[in-house]
C-alpha cells in the first residue's frame, strides 16, 4: 500500500519491545535464554496486534468491512498460499548461494573466511539502503499493476532503478575510497586486515553488480509474479553453481566471481521474464 510510516512503526514497536523486555527479563529477573525468548516471543505478538490495529482503523477509514466468506474464498486462499509457495523456494535458493559461498570460503582456510565475512558486512549493509528502491518499487508497481496501468508501470520501474543506480554508484564510490578504514574497525587481526583488503575491490564493486537484481525483485514482487520469480532464482542458483565449478582453480577470487555471475544471472533471467510482465498489464 506504500505506507511506509506504518511499517516503520510496527519495526519500532517490535525492536525496540524486544529489546526492553530481554533487558527486563534477562537482566531484571535473571531469566536468561529463557528470558530472550519470552521477551522475542511477546514483542512478536505486540506488534502483530498493533499491526492488526491499524489494518482496522484503515479499514473503517475506508468504509470496509471484515468478511468471512472473501476471506476464506478458497481462490484467493490458493492464489496466497501459491505466491508464499514460490516466495519461499525463491529465498531458500538464495540462501543456499550464500551459504554455499561461505561454505567454500571456509575451505580457504580460517583467514580468507574471516576475511570475506568482513567483507559480506559491507555487501549487507550497501544491499539495506538499495533494498529501499526496491521496496519503492513493488508499492508503485503494485500499485500501478492493481489500476491496469502499463505507462504507470513502466515509469515506477525506471525511476525508482535510477534512483538505486545512483546510490548503487555512490556506495561503491564510498567503499572504494574508505575500505580500508572500515576493514580496520571491524577487525584488528593483521592477517585478516590484509586479506580483506585483498579482496575489497570484489566487495566495492558488489553495489553496481546487484542493484539491477535487487530492483528486479522488487518490480516482480509487486507485480505477485512469483512463479518467474521462482524460475529465475531456481535457474540464477544452478549458473552460479557451474560457474563455481569452472573458476575454483582461481581460489578465493574465483568463488567471489561466481558471486558476481550469480547477480549477473539474477538480473538477465529476471530480464527475460519483463517483457510478459508488461505484456500482462493493460496499456
Amino acid at each position: 500500500m506504500g505506507k511506509a510510516r506504518i511499517a516503520l512503526l510496527l519495526q519500532l514497536v517490535l525492536n525496540v519491545s524486544n529489546m526492553l523486555l530481554d533487558a527486563w527479563l534477562v537482566l531484571g529477573l535473571d531469566m536468561g535464554v529463557r528470558g530472550v525468548a519470552t521477551g522475542t516471543v511477546i514483542a512478536e505478538y505486540l506488534a502483530a496486534a498493533v499491526g492488526l490495529l491499524v489494518a482496522a482503523q484503515h479499514l473503517h477509514l475506508i468504509g470496509g468491512k471484515w468478511e468471512a466468506a472473501r476471506l476464506l474464498e478458497p481462490a484467493r486462499i490458493a492464489r496466497t498460499i501459491a505466491v508464499n509457495r514460490d516466495i519461499m523456494i525463491r529465498s531458500l535458493s538464495l540462501i543456499f548461494v550464500f551459504s554455499w559461498f561461505i561454505a567454500q570460503g571456509a575451505k580457504f582456510g580460517e583467514t580468507v573466511l574471516a576475511a570475506n565475512a568482513v567483507l559480506m558486512h559491507f555487501v549487507a549493509v550497501s544491499a539495506y539502503f538499495l533494498d529501499g528502491f526496491a521496496f519503492a518499487a513493488e508499492a508503485l508497481v503494485g500499485r500501478a499493476v492493481g489500476a491496469a496501468h502499463r505507462a504507470g508501470l513502466t515509469q515506477a520501474s525506471r525511476m525508482t532503478t535510477w534512483w538505486a543506480g545512483g546510490v548503487a554508484l555512490f556506495a561503491t564510490m564510498i567503499l572504494v575510497l574508505f575500505g580500508s578504514t572500515f576493514i580496520d574497525i571491524l577487525t584488528v587481526e593483521p592477517g585478516v586486515r590484509s586479506t580483506a583488503r585483498q579482496f575489497l575491490p570484489w566487495a566495492a564493486m558488489a553495489p553496481l553488480f546487484g542493484v539491477w537484481a535487487f530492483q528486479l525483485d522488487g518490480i516482480f514482487i509487486g507485480a505477485t509474479r512469483s512463479a518467474d520469480m521462482r524460475n529465475a532464482m531456481l535457474m540464477s542458483a544452478a549458473i552460479f553453481m557451474v560457474a563455481w565449478y569452472l573458476l575454483r582453480p582461481l581460489g578465493n577470487e574465483g568463488l567471489w566471481a561466481a558471486l558476481y555471475v550469480h547477480y549477473a544471472a539474477r538480473t538477465f533471467t529476471l530480464l527475460y521474464y519483463y517483457p510478459g510482465l508488461r505484456r500482462s498489464v493493460p496499456a
